[in-house]
């Protein structure tokens, strides 16, 4: 039949036909009906299987590569957020010592300025008692 005539004998199918062969066998229907299957296929259904492939494709590629690299980076977010949180606690436990700091600056500040204006009085108490001359000494209480 026409399937041996362009095929080969089915009862060996491995074996080689000469392309010559399978030109004459086919004839000009044949060829012609050969090259607009073809261009069918070639026009309706082949972009839509590779449309299928790429799009398989890229199904893979994000299940396999971009899929794992989007779960590492929301690790890294909640590392960071957990981060970032207790960098925020440390910053505000960091601002109220920085406050207290400052209120026992500013206690030792007035301290100082307390004890310098008792030393001005006790010198000008000394001044005083030397101009008046006086020999007693001052008694301390202890």
């Amino acid at each position: 039949g026409l399937r041996e005539r362009i095929f080969g004998e089915s009862s060996r199918p491995n074996r080689p036909i000469p392309p010559a062969a399978k030109s004459k066998n086919l004839g000009s229907a044949g060829r012609a009906f050969l090259v607009s299957g073809a261009e069918d296929f070639l026009r309706d259904k082949l972009p839509k299987q590779l449309g299928a492939i790429v799009t398989d494709t890229i199904d893979q590629y994000l299940r396999a590569f971009v899929d794992p690299c989007l779960g590492r980076c929301r690790e890294r977010q909640a590392e960071n957020h957990a981060q970032l949180q207790r960098d925020r606690e440390r910053f505000d436990q960091l601002h109220c010592l920085a406050e207290a700091f400052q209120r026992l600056a500013d206690r030792v500040g007035n301290c100082q300025t307390q004890l310098a204006e008792l030393r001005a009085s006790f010198a000008s108490e000394r001044e005083r008692r030397n101009a008046g001359g006086s020999s007693e000494k001052p008694v301390v209480a202890n």
